[in-house]
């Protein structure tokens, strides 16, 4: 089975006040902490859609291809059309965002793993408070995915076809948080360092 990851890294983070991906997270700019846990990952292709240069250029350094999407205003549906286009070769796409910067590559592995061996065609993550994103959706549900329009994710899918969903446990807690504005960012950043002590 072939599997893509889509890194969706397009959004324009108002909530944020801008520049959102590129803030700093432990001396590396916030998308470059989420593509990193993705290149230690087994995957056959890893795909990021970015509307910025800047956070083009840092996929483009390791090796990502990169899909620009020049009309992020369109909301996240746009962004998850032009990943799943890039990926249309592949029997799986697993979709994940750009602002959880606490993702490992141990639990997207386990994500990948459980999904490859349960055979129901969706998985996601969660970590005891979250649950949907990242998510692994197979081809059957490619056209779903092509049919979703204006700023709505690919939750409602999972949410329509609960009874087809594997949900993994996150190996650490806190790994799906998303970083809406600089406060929960420099939260984030010292539970790490705590982790790590």
């Amino acid at each position: 089975m072939r599997i893509a990851a889509v890194l969706l890294a397009a959004g324009q983070g108002k909530r944020f006040g801008g520049g959102k991906l590129k803030a700093d997270f432990g001396g590396k700019p916030m998308a470059a902490a989420v593509m990193d846990a993705l290149l230690s990952v087994r995957l056959d292709l890893r795909i990021a859609v970015v509307s910025d240069p800047q956070v083009a250029a840092l996929a483009a350094q390791r090796g990502l291809q990169v899909i620009q999407n020049d009309q992020p205003e369109m909301g996240i549906s746009r962004s998850i059309q032009l990943g799943l286009d890039a990926a249309e070769a592949c029997d799986a796409v697993m979709f994940l965002a750009a602002d959880q910067p606490l993702l490992t590559a141990q639990s997207l592995t386990r994500l990948i793993e459980g999904f490859a061996a349960h055979g129901g065609g969706l998985a996601c993550l969660r970590d005891g408070t979250h649950s949907g994103n990242p998510a692994i959706f197979s081809r059957a549900f490619y056209p779903a995915l092509s049919a979703l329009a204006g700023d709505r994710g690919a939750k409602r899918i999972l949410t329509a076809n609960r009874e087809h969903v594997l949900e993994v446990d996150c190996l650490y807690p806190h790994e799906l948080d998303d970083a809406d504005d600089p406060q929960t960012l420099a939260q984030m950043l010292a539970l790490r360092e705590t982790e790590n002590e």
